[in-house]
């Protein structure tokens, strides 16, 4: 019998080499290895799922402190999500959010254009999450439980 190295690259980048013997051994071995292999990589794309899921949630959530909160006291907490979307969400989510900050930062001109901005971000937020919509920016409406000025 001879031993054949085999080495195969994970989803993530990462590869994993193993040594396995050619013989009635080898081909088993190999499906149980690819198997593992395969569920592992699955269960890493899960995990950046769930990851995504709840930066997007929070980010969602500390988007209402824009509405609800004029002295800015709480707008820290998205900006703080927003920063770390970097480590799991798409690049256009980032940009989107990028775009949004820009039109609030302290000084920026008070704008019309930021619910389309805060749109534009759904918008992205969904098409990472969930691979496509059909929804657009002006599809997004903020809506307060709170009566308005009479």
């Amino acid at each position: 019998m001879t031993a054949v190295a085999i080495s195969i690259t994970l989803l993530g980048g990462d590869t994993v080499t193993f040594l396995t013997l050619a013989a009635p051994l080898g081909v088993p071995a190999f499906v149980a290895t690819f198997g593992l292999l395969a569920n592992e990589s699955s269960r890493q794309a899960r995990d950046r799922q769930k990851h995504k899921e709840r930066r997007y949630e929070s980010m969602v959530q500390a988007l209402e402190s824009f509405y609800t909160d004029s002295s800015g006291e709480n707008r820290g907490r998205f900006l703080a999500e927003s920063e770390l979307a970097w480590l799991y969400c798409g690049d256009d989510v980032i940009r989107a959010t990028n775009r949004f900050l820009d039109a609030v930062e302290v000084g920026a001109q008070p704008s019309t254009d930021n619910e389309r901005l805060v749109g534009q971000l759904m918008v992205e937020i969904r098409r990472d999450f969930l691979g496509k919509t059909r929804l657009t920016a002006g599809d997004f409406k903020h809506r307060s439980t709170t009566p308005g000025p009479a």
